[in-house]
């Protein structure tokens, strides 16, 4: 999910969930306006109080900066298990979000918030973290359960599985069209 949505596009967004729509997002998604200004639109939507500083795009985090360790709770269909997230860390206050995940110093790294009839998601490091290209994937163990955080989102829509991979390093997406649906594999 992009970090700069015009407002009327999160108004959409956020009365989707509120009909019963799930959202899945990562740290900085709908964080900023079309002019590039904070928005805190959306911190009701994933049940924050508050969304804190995002990252400055002009600086890029040094190379050699180890991320920020995520704790995964067991909730919500998620086992546990601990991985090295994004060099950056969100300082996220909570309202009505609950917690699935912590960074090492207690603060909230996965949040999971009911909004009306929906649910939002929204994870404290970049998505790409979770990929079969991060280095968790090399972690035969515990990559399958870091993985889980990404299919937390159909999980709770309730979504059919069309196909379960046995390669972790294969991406997988299926797009439903209206006459057809497309599977994607990027190996």
């Amino acid at each position: 999910t992009d970090t700069h949505l015009s407002a009327p596009v999160q108004d959409a967004i956020q009365s989707w969930v509120k009909s019963g729509g799930i959202l899945w997002a990562d740290f900085t998604a709908l964080a900023r306006n079309q002019y590039d200004e904070d928005s805190g639109a959306m911190n009701e939507t994933f049940g924050l109080a508050a969304r804190g500083a995002l990252p400055d795009p002009g600086r890029s985090p040094d190379p050699e900066a180890r991320g920020e360790t995520i704790q995964v709770l067991a909730r919500e269909k998620l086992e546990p298990v601990a991985f090295e997230g994004s060099a950056f860390r969100p300082a996220w206050t909570l309202s009505t979000g609950e917690s699935l995940a912590t960074f090492t110093n207690g603060q909230p790294a996965l949040v999971r918030n009911r909004f009306e009839k929906g649910q939002a998601v929204l994870m404290g490091c970049s998505a790409l973290a979770l990929s079969p290209y991060g280095k968790q994937s090399d972690s035969p163990t515990e990559f399958p359960k870091i993985r889980r955080i990404l299919e937390l989102g159909t999980d709770l829509a309730g979504a059919a599985r069309h196909c379960r991979l046995s390669v972790p390093r294969v991406n997988a997406f299926v797009r439903d069209g209206p006459n057809q649906t497309v599977l994607f594999l990027i190996n």
